[in-house]
C-alpha cells in the first residue's frame, strides 16, 4: 500500500521515485527498496509527505499495517519492527529507534546470559 500511494503522489507532483530520493538526499537505491516493500523511517516519511504535498497518513495510513519493518534512513539497515501508527504519525526517528533497539538487544543478551547461568547452576545443584 505504501509504495502504490507513493507512486501516485509522485505522479501527481510530476516527479520520479529516483528524483524524489535524490531531492530528499537519499541514496539512488532507495526507490528500489521502496518497490520491494521497505518502509522508510519516520523522518523520511515526513520529508516525503512535505515534498509531495500529502499527509503522512496518506502515505502510510495507521490502519494499513499492524507493524512495519523499520529501516535506518542513513544506512538502509533493518533495525526492527515498529507499529505503523507510530511511523505514520512521524513519532519515531530512525536514529532514536536504532539506539533503543540496540539497548533492548543488549538487555536481551544480558537476560539470556543470566538464564544460561541459572540453568548451569540448577544442573550443578541436581548433580550434588
Amino acid at each position: 500500500m505504501f509504495f502504490e500511494r507513493l507512486q501516485t503522489a509522485c505522479a501527481n507532483k510530476g516527479v520520479s521515485l529516483s528524483k524524489l530520493a535524490s531531492n530528499l538526499g537519499l541514496s539512488s537505491a532507495s526507490a528500489t527498496y521502496w518497490r520491494k516493500g521497505t518502509i522508510p523511517g519516520g523522518s523520511t516519511i515526513k520529508k516525503m509527505a512535505e515534498y509531495l504535498g500529502v499527509s503522512t497518513e496518506y502515505l502510510l495510513p495507521s490502519n494499513a499495517l499492524t507493524t512495519v519493518i523499520a529501516i535506518d534512513d542513513e544506512t538502509g539497515e533493518k533495525i526492527g519492527e515498529v507499529p505503523s501508527a507510530d511511523i505514520a504519525a512521524g513519532f519515531i526517528e530512525s536514529k532514536s529507534l536504532k539506539i533503543e533497539m540496540l539497548r533492548l538487544k543488549k538487555e536481551l543478551a544480558d537476560a539470556k546470559k543470566t538464564i544460561e547461568n541459572l540453568n548451569a547452576y540448577i544442573t550443578l545443584l541436581k548433580k550434588n
